[in-house]
């Protein structure tokens, strides 16, 4: 097949979350099984056009900070798209759904396949964020995902909101995975658990992830606790956050690596006592499934996104934003390593059920149906 992925967001972009590490993941393994694979994302300084992992990417837009990257890449991306069918010949266009409408409607203004992929239905929260019209941008929303006949989702509570916007579309739920080799090739030489570390690994974005809400119950420890909290990654609040660790003085207690990969992100994860998603929502929270893969518990609130991730027993999931029943079971664990490790180990049977080279067959088999 030849497949043209509208992406959005490149992989290596800094403050790139685990939507492009999914399509990494897969577009890189269907590379491998023979398709020809061209991705297209918006535009940034740090980025420009090259084939990775048997991949071609390119990148559309102007360059100038996310919100005019973002947009300037949707503006463009009818008349670009337009054209690159007529040269590229794709077989299949796949359109990943952004914010703030999510679609574009991309299966109207094209008679190729498409197959909507859908990691976050966003228009009623970003209408909120953004203080836009609701209506108007859930109709938006609704119009372009009534464009394709076939969409994925990440998860069930997605898929039902898709079903429910599009009643005649096939929509299939495909989840994010883990690669377990590659955990097993990094901690294979032995990597030991360390009482009293904390982990938060993820992109630095202060409202969704909850980093607000994971300093006040980090805080909320006792008096003279020896737990110490490493947080990894990048985002677009990294800066300001640093500024909350300092102005709290947390700064001995708290460190920040920025953003770490491969080895070194599996090597913390099996490190840590405890992993924390303190996210406000969360559309999959691959996060959480990573740690899990690495036999480490994790510690997060009750939401949509991240209850059937986790499955049952592998987590500790309190009352949503509840700071004070999130600090008491982070206590909890610090103090009970037998407990960690039950779940622990409960996490790494669910995570091996969850890997990319399975993910990427079944989005295989589904491209294949849209193009029939």
């Amino acid at each position: 097949m030849r497949i043209l992925h509208l992406a959005l967001e490149d992989h290596r972009r800094p403050g790139s979350g685990g939507g492009s590490l999914r399509n990494r993941e897969i577009n890189r393994r269907l590379a491998a099984n023979g398709h020809d694979v061209h991705v297209v994302t918006a535009a940034h300084q740090a980025l420009s056009a090259r084939e990775e992992d048997g991949v071609t990417y390119s990148q559309i837009g102007v360059p100038r900070g996310y919100a005019v990257s973002l947009l300037s890449y949707q503006a463009s991306l009818p008349l670009w798209t337009r054209r690159a069918i007529r040269r590229l010949r794709p077989d299949l266009v796949v359109e990943e759904f952004a914010p703030p409408w999510s679609s574009m409607g991309v299966g109207h203004w094209t008679r190729r396949p498409t197959v909507g992929l859908v990691q976050g239905y966003f228009a009623r929260e970003k209408a909120v964020q953004y203080h836009l019209p609701p209506r108007l941008l859930t109709a938006i929303e609704r119009w372009g995902t009534r464009s394709h006949e076939n969409l994925i989702a990440v998860s069930p509570e997605i898929a039902a909101k898709l079903r429910a916007a599009a009643p005649e579309a096939d929509v299939h739920t495909i989840g994010n995975g883990v690669d377990g080799e590659e955990v097993a090739a990094a901690l294979e030489p032995g990597v030991t658990r360390e009482p009293g570390l904390i982990a938060f690994v993820g992109r630095l974005e202060i409202d969704q992830k909850g980093l607000d809400l994971m300093l006040d119950a980090f805080e909320r420890l006792p008096a003279g606790s020896p737990a110490r909290l490493v947080v990894a990654g990048d985002g677009k609040n990294a800066d300001r956050f640093a500024a909350m660790v300092r102005q709290r003085g947390l700064s001995e207690r708290i460190s920040m690596l920025g953003r770490i990969d491969g080895a070194e992100k599996w090597q913390l994860y099996a490190r840590a006592q405890v992993a924390l998603v303190p996210s406000r929502y969360e559309t999959f929270g691959i996060t959480a499934l990573e740690a899990m893969a690495c036999g480490t518990p994790v510690l997060a609130f009750d939401i949509d996104g991240l209850r059937t991730t986790v499955g049952q027993g592998a987590a500790v999931l309190v009352p949503a934003f509840d700071v004070e029943a999130y600090a008491a079971e982070l206590q909890a664990l610090l103090a009970d390593p037998s407990r960690c490790e039950q779940l622990g180990r409960q996490g790494r049977t669910i995570a091996s059920a969850s890997a990319w080279a399975e993910l990427a067959v079944q989005q295989e088999q589904v491209y294949a149906r849209a193009i029939g």
